[in-house]
């Protein structure tokens, strides 16, 4: 699995692992001050439940929790998402870009656009 940004979304907020731990307990999801700790520093990996748990808790999608703050630079790369109930997310990185689409067609029409500049 793929190193989670936790500590870096929680350090931007200004929440503690200790606070952290208390919010999820508070939300329904007991975590321990270690346990946090152990996700943060990658010793541990949480399972599904316990990711959009945190995404609940945090307020975040659940691929904000994979991808770092100089890929989410929203200026580096056109954002297909045109349609306000997404049938997907697809968040791809392609030559150093990241790209989100939230349907087939979005996701088709990306597709078609990179094999263009291929020509």
């Amino acid at each position: 699995m793929a190193e989670l940004r936790l500590k870096e979304i929680l350090t931007s907020r200004g929440i503690t692992q200790k606070d952290f731990a208390e919010m999820m307990t508070q939300a329904g999801s007991p975590m321990s001050k270690q346990f946090v700790n152990n996700i943060v520093t990658g010793r541990q990996n949480p399972s599904w439940p316990t990711m959009e748990a945190i995404t609940r808790v945090l307020g975040i999608e659940l691929w904000e929790l994979f991808v770092s703050s100089e890929m989410l630079n929203e200026k580096s790369a056109p954002d297909y998402c045109e349609v306000p109930q997404q049938e997907l997310t697809a968040l791809i990185e392609f030559r150093g870009k990241m790209f989100k689409a939230c349907s087939i067609a979005e996701l088709e029409k990306m597709i078609a656009d990179w094999k263009e500049e291929r020509k």
